[in-house]
């Protein structure tokens, strides 16, 4: 079979040539996804950083919480410390009351005098003498609890840990929509090449992912994460 003369190749480039219309539409679209390309990867840049932000402060909030725990147990610790001391001095006296009167009652001075510590909250002392009890676990909840309206509340890096996870997904969305700008630079191209009839369908196409491409990089760009 012949291959077809130069004024047939000439007839149908002329013929697949996009008009001017077409031309119009394609330049937009390029024009549209490159704009879009450049915000997502703009904003993905950002994000990362808030990501990278958001990380490094789980670590502080949390080595705050561990510390705030860690100082609250040694307080309510040396409290129970006190108050063992207090009854151990207590049970002395009973033991010598009857022989030494006199050094029973310098044993009870010196067990009250521990009451007085300033880690020693009475209210979560109960009982007396050799009866005295210290509620440590109470103590305990209670300190952290104080702390922790100066500091951070105990679930806080958890939060910020969360928020930073949906940081770093966004910053995967912003990336995958990036990637996808050059296969639809790619898609509009094949369409200035083709057939009137094809190309009008790659146009169609074309237009919807770049109106989709467009607006989810506006919201990942823009719209604060929840």
């Amino acid at each position: 079979m012949a291959a077809p003369s130069l004024r047939v190749r000439r007839f149908r480039l002329r013929r697949n040539r996009p008009r001017r219309g077409d031309e119009t539409v394609i330049a937009i679209l390029v024009g549209l996804v490159t704009v879009t390309g450049a915000v997502a990867s703009y904003a993905a840049v950002r994000v990362k950083s808030q990501a990278v932000e958001a990380d490094r402060q789980a670590v502080v909030e949390t080595v705050q919480t561990r510390s705030t725990r860690v100082s609250a147990s040694i307080m309510s610790g040396h409290g129970g410390g006190q108050v063992t001391h207090y009854r151990v001095l207590h049970a002395q006296a009973d033991a010598i009351e009857a022989a030494d009167p006199r050094e029973a009652l310098i044993l009870r001075g010196l067990a009250d005098g521990l009451l007085t510590d300033q880690y020693l909250d009475r209210r979560y002392l109960t009982g007396e003498g050799v009866a005295a009890r210290w509620q440590h676990d109470r103590n305990l909840a209670a300190t952290v609890s104080y702390d922790e309206g100066f500091i951070v509340p105990a679930d806080q890096p958890g939060r910020t840990a969360a928020r930073a996870d949906a940081l770093h997904a966004r910053v995967g969305h912003l990336t995958l929509t990036a990637a996808a700008i050059p296969a639809l630079v790619l898609l509009l191209t094949v369409a200035r090449l083709t057939a009137p009839r094809p190309r009008r369908w790659l146009l169609r196409a074309g237009a919807v992912a770049a109106g989709l491409l467009t607006a989810l990089a506006l919201w990942l760009a823009l719209v604060p994460e929840a």
